[in-house]
């Protein structure tokens, strides 16, 4: 992490004179430290390796990472500043998925980490799951020809808003064979797009995928299930 020990910031105006006695109130560094914990039973034999949860500020470069075994505690050393933290969680077994992450009580799965945004337990929570399903696709052209190299993209349909389907989405590439695999998801619908367009999560190319729901192959992913799907190709528009 950073080592500023106080930041702040506030909105000035420039107009036709200097500005004079601007004030900002600096606020310390913040404690952030939390739990991995299990949704359900915890398997007999702990898992091997760790998550690693990536930190980085929305509106400056204030950014890090740790560790933290499956259960386990972790902290961040020094704490952070006050900000809006994108959050990444790295190195996820395959046999399990995230299925919650909260603070102080309330999810943030699919939105930022507003770092001292509440009072009392403002503990970090990451939920893992062993109950998720996977999905498998077959690539083919108009002709049954397997497509190599084609991007796959499965949007949850709870997704109720472009920036959470951002936050949501999984994307893959299939191989040599047409063929592509994902790590273990949650249960639920998703909708499936094969796609030779370039992938990222730019507004442009979210809004593209939003409107690519309609007309998408549904996919139902049961608990502990395997989901098969075949797709054609097709642009987003």
């Amino acid at each position: 992490m950073g080592s500023t020990p106080f930041f702040g910031s506030t909105l000035v105006t420039v107009a036709d004179r200097d500005l004079q006695n601007v004030r900002v109130t600096a606020h310390p560094r913040i404690p952030l430290a939390g739990e991995v914990v299990w949704d359900g039973p915890a398997p007999e034999e702990p898992l091997p390796g760790k998550l690693t949860v990536d930190l980085h500020a929305v509106t400056r470069t204030e950014f890090g990472s740790f560790d933290s075994t499956i259960p386990g505690a972790f902290s961040v050393e020094g704490g952070l500043l006050m900000d809006d933290f994108g959050l990444q969680v790295r190195n996820v077994p395959a046999s399990v998925y995230i299925k919650d992450i909260t603070y102080g009580g309330r999810s943030i799965l699919y939105e930022p980490l507003r770092l001292g945004s509440t009072m009392g337990d403002a503990a970090l929570r990451i939920v893992v799951a062993r109950d998720g399903g996977t999905a498998s696709a077959r690539v083919t052209d108009k002709d049954g020809n397997p497509v190599a190299e084609c991007s796959i993209v499965l949007m949850p349909a709870s997704a109720a808003n472009e920036a959470t389907l951002a936050a949501a989405l999984t994307t893959g590439k299939t191989d040599l064979r047409g063929t592509w695999s994902s790590a273990s998801l949650a249960p639920g619908k998703y909708y499936a797009v094969a796609t030779s367009d370039g992938i990222d999560k730019s507004p442009e190319t979210i809004a593209r995928l939003w409107r690519a729901r309609t007309g998408a192959q549904e996919v139902d992913i049961s608990p502990n299930g395997r989901a098969m799907v075949t797709l054609v190709p097709r642009g987003l528009e």
